[in-house]
């Protein structure tokens, strides 16, 4: 059980966190909690089963971005290839309409 570390109370609620220092001390694996009998507000780390959840979270997250990360990369480079293709094509027949041009 989780106790208040000025008044030693154990009637201690998770906090909903309002600054934004409050994001990086949760990014941090700090959980913001408030005691109900003296009001103070104060820090502990998450726990065992929380950290894990965030980490399962985040991992799932990741394979989902690689995966996607991948299909992108192959669409870009085919994007690529083409525009290449259109180009080379785009200059060949510049060439040769220039040739054409000069040989009439």
């Amino acid at each position: 059980m989780l106790t208040c570390p000025v008044c030693a109370s154990d009637n201690v609620r998770r906090s909903r966190r309002k600054p934004v220092l409050e994001f990086l001390k949760r990014w941090r694996g700090l959980q913001r909690y408030r005691c109900r009998e003296c009001t103070k507000v104060f820090h502990q780390p998450l726990g065992p089963g929380e950290l894990a959840f965030r980490q399962e979270v985040e991992q799932r997250r990741r394979r989902r971005s690689s995966r996607h990360g991948g299909f992108l990369r192959r669409k870009t480079r085919q994007r690529l290839a083409e525009m290449v293709l259109f180009f080379s094509a785009l200059v060949v027949f510049y060439i040769a309409f220039h040739y054409l041009d000069h040989v009439s």
